[in-house]
C-alpha cells in the first residue's frame, strides 16, 4: 500500500512543479518591444499627447518596452509604410493623404466639404469609418488602431482669398492625393506638389502662391512667409494610427486593452485639438494677422465648387470608393433626419 501512496505523492509534486513552472515562466515573460513613428511638430497638442500616452506605456514595464521616434527621425511618412508592412516599424500615426498613396480609397475622406460641419463629421466616424476601413487596412497587413483629429484645412496664401475664383491661376502646394488635385482642377489653380519641407521654401522664392493645411501646421511653418489664411474648412483632415498585424496578433488581451486604453480615443483626442486649434484662430485674429471667415454666401459657392469634384474623383479612385462614398451619404441623411427630430 505504501509504494502506490509514494508514487502518488510523487506525481502531485511534479504536477506542482509544473504549474509553478508554467507560472514562472509566465510571470517573467519579457515585455513586448517595438519602434513607434510619427511626426508631431514639437510643442504641438500632438506632442503633448504623446506625452501621455507615453506616460500610461511605461505605467507597465512588463508589457512593453517601446522605442519612440515622433517628430520624424525615422523619414517620410510613404517608406515607413513600406516598413511598417514588413515589420521594421511596429507602429506609424501617419496622415489620410499619405495612407491613401498605398490605399486609394482612404482619399475619400479629404473630398473637399465632404463634411460641412464638425458634428456631421463625428457623427459619420463614430458610426461608420473605421468599420469601413478596417477590411482595406488589413489587406496591407495592418491594424487599424484609431483615427486621430488633425483638424481642417483652410487655405494659407500671400494674398487675400474669398471666394473660389480668388484661387484661380494661383500655385497651390498640393499632396499626392486625387481628391486635392480634383479640387485645385475646378478651382483652376495651378497644382504644384511639393513635400511638407518643401513648402516654406517654394513660398519664399515665389515658386507657389499658398496651400492649405491646418492651423497648427500653418503656425509653425507657414505664416510668415503666407500670412493671409482664409477659413474655407473644405476638409477635415484626420491621422491613422496603424499597427502592424503580426505584431498585434503576438499581443495577449492585457497588451490589447493597455494600448487601447493609452490612446485614449477618438473623442478625447478630437476634442482636445479642436479646442486648441480654436485658440491658435483666435490668437492670429488677435495679434492681426489677415484671417478672412467666408460670409454664408460666400461659403456656399465654396462648397458647390468642392462637391463639384467629387463624381470624378470618384471614378479616378475606383475600388471601393464610390460604396464607401455611398455609405458615408447615406450616414450623413440619418444625421441629418435625427437633427431634424431633436430640432
Amino acid at each position: 500500500m505504501r509504494m502506490p501512496q509514494l508514487h502518488t505523492l510523487r506525481l502531485a509534486l511534479l504536477s506542482v512543479f509544473a504549474t509553478w513552472a508554467l507560472s514562472s515562466t509566465a510571470t517573467e515573460a519579457e515585455p513586448i518591444t517595438g519602434r513607434i513613428a510619427s511626426s508631431a511638430p514639437k510643442g504641438s497638442v500632438w506632442d503633448r499627447q504623446w506625452d501621455r500616452y507615453k506616460v500610461d506605456f511605461a505605467s507597465r514595464p512588463d508589457l512593453f518596452d517601446l522605442d519612440y521616434h515622433i517628430y520624424g527621425e525615422l523619414g517620410a511618412s510613404e517608406p515607413l509604410l513600406g516598413a511598417l508592412k514588413r515589420g521594421r516599424v511596429q507602429f506609424v500615426a501617419t496622415s489620410q493623404s499619405v495612407i491613401s498613396t498605398q490605399i486609394p480609397e482612404v482619399a475619400v475622406l479629404s473630398l473637399p466639404y465632404l463634411f460641412e460641419s464638425k458634428e456631421e463629421a463625428d457623427y459619420v466616424y463614430d458610426c461608420c469609418i473605421q468599420d469601413l476601413y478596417q477590411p482595406l487596412v488589413a489587406n496591407e497587413n495592418y491594424v487599424l488602431l484609431m483615427f486621430a483629429e488633425a483638424g481642417w484645412s483652410h487655405f494659407y496664401s500671400d494674398r487675400p482669398i474669398r471666394v473660389p475664383s480668388d484661387v484661380k491661376g494661383l500655385s497651390i502646394r498640393a499632396a499626392q492625393s486625387p481628391a486635392v488635385v480634383g479640387f485645385l482642377q475646378e478651382l483652376e489653380a495651378d497644382t504644384v506638389f511639393l513635400t511638407m519641407s518643401d513648402v516654406v521654401p517654394s513660398l519664399q522664392t515665389g515658386m507657389v502662391n499658398g496651400g492649405f493645411g491646418a492651423i497648427t501646421w500653418h503656425m509653425g511653418a507657414t505664416r510668415e512667409d503666407a500670412p493671409h489664411f482664409t477659413l474655407t474648412g473644405h476638409v477635415y483632415e484626420t491621422g491613422l494610427f496603424l499597427v502592424n498585424k503580426q505584431w498585434w496578433d503576438g499581443f495577449t488581451d492585457e497588451h490589447r486593452a493597455l494600448m487601447i486604453e493609452a490612446f485614449e480615443g477618438f473623442e478625447r483626442q478630437r476634442v482636445e485639438v479642436r479646442q486648441d486649434q480654436d485658440a491658435e484662430i483666435a490668437r492670429l485674429i488677435a495679434e492681426g494677422d489677415p484671417v478672412y471667415e467666408p460670409t454664408p454666401k460666400e461659403r456656399a459657392l465654396w462648397i458647390a465648387v468642392g462637391q463639384a469634384s467629387h463624381a470624378a474623383v470618384l471614378d479616378e479612385i475606383g475600388g471601393e470608393a464610390q460604396p464607401i462614398y455611398d455609405r458615408i451619404m447615406a450616414a450623413k441623411m440619418h444625421f441629418q433626419a435625427a437633427r431634424v427630430v431633436s430640432d
